[in-house]
């Protein structure tokens, strides 16, 4: 099927919640994975990002923020 298992002290570190898209390459000799495109760096959310210091956040956490 296609799946890796990420143990759930690497996903708790890591904030990777259930059903969030990796992308997986090959560097070398590596595996890396990766987040699939833009999300929050505060919530996760992938919806109404604004651009903040080369990362990404959401109008709602910028509110929440203020």
């Amino acid at each position: 099927m296609g799946r890796i298992i990420i143990p759930i002290e690497l996903r708790r570190q890591r904030r990777i919640r259930r059903g969030v898209r990796l992308e997986v390459t090959l560097e070398g000799d590596r595996v890396v994975l990766r987040r699939h495109g833009p999300f929050c760096v505060f919530c996760d959310s992938a919806e109404d990002l604004r651009p903040f210091r080369g990362k990404h956040v959401c109008y709602q956490c910028i509110m929440d923020a203020r």
